[in-house]
């Protein structure tokens, strides 16, 4: 599309010249809509890979919670990692149910090829500490799955459980968490901006 643009465009410009007369308003009219047409998708692609500047996320899109929003464009889902929303919507009444408070401490100031340790705390509903069976974090990226990263954390102490992780690329990534405890089983997933 852009290089007919241009070619219609050098085409207008050449008969122009030849003729040494100024340019009709039509032909002007079309090389504008094309120059705004380009810019149009060069912003598209910038807020796609970069996001919204932070002064008009603020503004358009304003977070009751006071946490970052993040407008990046994610990257296309795996079809492995498509799960139907009914089982999702099952699983997330079972861990109100369950009440547990889960606390996780590390995820913030990760950086590629840089080992960071992980810190998990789990207590219930009265404030006990948990002592889980298996507390996993799964890393994984949008659309390469090779870059996918397990790690299982280890007793620590009372509801506590800590892991180290190495991821090996800078960018977006979510991470599962994943804690069970006989049937209990509390499950979440956190986007991350990894340095």
């Amino acid at each position: 599309m852009v290089f007919l643009a241009t070619a219609a465009v050098l085409g207008v410009f050449s008969v122009t010249w030849k003729k040494k007369e100024k340019m009709h308003w039509a032909p002007k009219l079309i090389i504008a809509f094309f120059v705004l047409l380009a810019l149009l998708n060069a912003a598209l692609l910038s807020i796609a890979t970069h996001g919204l500047p932070g002064w008009i996320t603020d503004l358009l899109l304003p977070s009751q919670d006071k946490e970052a929003v993040h407008t990046v464009f994610p990257g296309t889902v795996p079809h492995d990692r498509n799960k139907l929303y009914e089982p999702h919507q099952q699983q997330v009444q079972e861990q109100r149910n369950l009440g547990w408070q889960v606390e996780v401490e590390g995820l913030d100031a990760l950086k590629s090829d840089v080992p960071h340790a992980l810190k998990l705390t789990v207590r219930d509903a009265r404030g006990q500490p948990v002592q889980a069976d298996k507390v996993t974090f799964g890393f994984w990226r949008m659309a390469n799955s090779k870059d996918d990263r397990a790690v299982q954390l280890q007793p620590a102490g009372a509801g506590e459980y800590r892991g180290e992780i190495l991821l090996s690329d800078a960018g977006r990534w979510v991470v599962e968490i994943h804690i069970e405890r006989g049937k209990d089983a509390f499950h979440t997933k956190k986007s991350l901006l990894v340095e």
